[in-house]
């Protein structure tokens, strides 16, 4: 039996199918891979890998109905050797997206994370986790928190504006505020120096801390200002290809 070569359908072992293109009996160019269990991957292949661009979308077992499949979440932008990498758009099935920088399946580099509440974070990104400039808007207060996250916790200074007008600086720690004065109150002026003293030790701690890979969670309301970054999304290296 000859290499495939050309637009050819094929059904693995295990039930899954794949139609599109094929060279020297691999997958590459465009074409669409969809498993037993729904999960489907459109777009462009190389050397038997996602790699350019596609749209994975991932299904899942209803609970009152395990026959049928559910929609649970989709990637639809850049892939490199079979991972999400370059720009792209995420949908999870809790109802939040993100849109932006990918790097080996890891959201990095710069991105818009919306959350299902209408919460908005807009800034830096490393490891799937907030870290560097950003700026987190909360829909329930109109507050614009401007400030730097380490590790997806606030960490150090960050200016909070509110829709009325006024606005404050406050001294995070991991997460947690430790201080906070109105701009332009003379009542807390008094207060400078110390706050000056908490900016730099949050400095220096944050100088010296590394990144790690964060584990799957939910949004919390003591990181990030009121929202953390939930890592939780489908695995799609788990199917075979």
């Amino acid at each position: 039996m000859g290499q495939k070569n050309g637009v050819q359908s094929y059904t693995y072992s295990s039930g899954a199918t794949y139609i599109g293109e094929f060279k020297d009996d691999v997958r590459h160019g465009k074409g669409t891979y969809k498993t037993v269990e729904g999960h489907c991957y459109q777009g462009d292949w190389k050397d038997d890998l996602r790699h350019g661009v596609g749209t994975f979308t991932f299904v899942k077992a209803m609970t009152t109905n395990p026959d049928v499949s559910q929609w649970a979440g989709s990637y639809e932008g850049e892939w490199k050797s079979n991972k999400k990498d370059g720009k792209g758009v995420f949908k999870y099935p809790n109802g939040d997206q993100y849109a932006g920088q990918w790097s080996q399946d890891k959201k990095h580099g710069k991105g818009i994370y919306k959350f299902a509440n209408g919460d908005r974070y807009e800034g830096l990104f490393q490891k799937n986790m907030f870290h560097g400039d950003g700026v987190l808007w909360k829909k329930d207060t109109g507050a614009k928190v401007i400030g730097r996250w380490v590790k997806d916790k606030l960490q150090g200074k960050a200016i909070r504006k509110m829709n009325s007008g006024q606005q404050y600086e406050e001294i995070w720690y991991e997460g947690e505020m430790r201080n906070r004065r109105e701009l332009g109150s003379p009542s807390e002026k008094k207060d400078a120096d110390a706050i000056d003293q908490l900016i730099q030790k949050s400095q220096t701690l944050e100088s010296s801390a590394q990144p790690k890979e964060s584990k799957s969670k939910q949004p919390t309301e003591t990181s990030v200002a009121g929202q953390g970054v939930p890592s939780v999304q489908p695995d799609d290296d788990q199917f075979e290809i």
